[in-house]
């Protein structure tokens, strides 16, 4: 009989493309994705009560290079996940947190430090 292989022998390396998904977790009911398209470009979707909501960041390398650093993708995703948290949490009629409220105004800090005027927010 033959012997099964494993789990792992299967697994295939990690494509690279033009979307990858850098965040996929619920938050209170829904679930929060955020992707990188292209690069520099970071999306956030959410399905709260049956609608679709999404919002986008397109985030300019530093002058002189041509990639984001693994910080700026980290602290772009910070600030992805807060905006995504709390847009559900104005759908769904939920009072956000003083906690809430502090992770945000973090977010906003981070970004404003991070990148001054060269984040394109829209």
């Amino acid at each position: 009989m033959k012997t099964p292989k494993s789990l792992e022998s299967l697994a295939k390396p990690a494509t690279k493309g033009r979307v990858n998904l850098l965040y996929a977790l619920p938050y209170l009911t829904c679930m929060v994705y955020v992707l990188q398209i292209d690069g520099d470009i970071f999306m956030s979707l959410s399905v709260i009560k049956g609608q679709m909501f999404q919002f986008y960041l397109e985030m300019k390398p530093k002058k002189g290079d041509t990639e984001l650093t693994k910080l700026e993708i980290e602290r772009t995703l910070q600030i992805m996940i807060a905006g995504a948290h709390t847009t559900i949490e104005q759908q769904m009629g939920v009072e956000q947190s003083d906690k809430g409220k502090a992770q945000a105004a973090e977010a906003i800090k981070v970004a404003e430090q991070a990148f001054g005027d060269k984040g394109v927010l829209n």
